[in-house]
């Protein structure tokens, strides 16, 4: 039997139903995990700030209309949110009861879904790393730049600042 590999993003996605990526950095599959480590805590330009800003405001347009096709993959599906999120939980939690629990039209109709869900995930992700990288950042500087604001409130005011004028 065939197993698709689901990403825990898409889990999220289906699994809770709202159709939103999770909040995650971003990252590339060819990346290996940051180390857990406090970000420099020097100054940050104006420039950096409004460059980070505009990058942020793509990403969530890239993210939302991702949503919207995620949304659509869904209702076209032959398969209910609820028992694709079914599936989905039991291809994590017991992947031999698949064969007793799923039916191979739900399996197949299943695999195709999960299947356009992360070809859109994928697409997004790229477009995400592509716009921080027109910006001028490295997805390892954009991410540290973006704990640092949520770690420091008066960075956050300034970045705020600059686009609620």
């Amino acid at each position: 039997m065939k197993h698709v590999k689901i990403t825990v993003r898409t889990m999220i996605v289906i699994g809770v139903a709202v159709l939103l990526f999770a909040a995650l950095p971003l990252a590339s599959d060819d990346m290996l995990p940051m180390p857990d480590f406090n970000p420099p805590q020097g100054a940050v330009s104006d420039q950096e700030l409004q460059a980070f800003g505009i990058a942020l405001i793509s990403i969530q347009e890239i993210q939302s209309e991702a949503n919207e096709e995620i949304g659509e993959v869904i209702e076209q599906s032959e398969l209910s949110e609820d028992r694709l999120s079914e599936i989905l939980q039991l291809q994590q939690v017991d992947p031999a009861a698949i064969g007793e629990s799923v039916a191979d039209d739900e399996l197949r109709e299943f695999e195709v879904t999960i299947g356009s869900i992360e070809d859109i995930h994928e697409t997004a992700q790229d477009e995400m790393i592509e716009e921080v990288t027109q910006q001028g950042f490295e997805v390892e500087e954009f991410n540290q730049l973006s704990q640092q604001i949520q770690e420091d409130p008066e960075l956050m005011n300034r970045l705020q600042g600059m686009f609620m004028n």
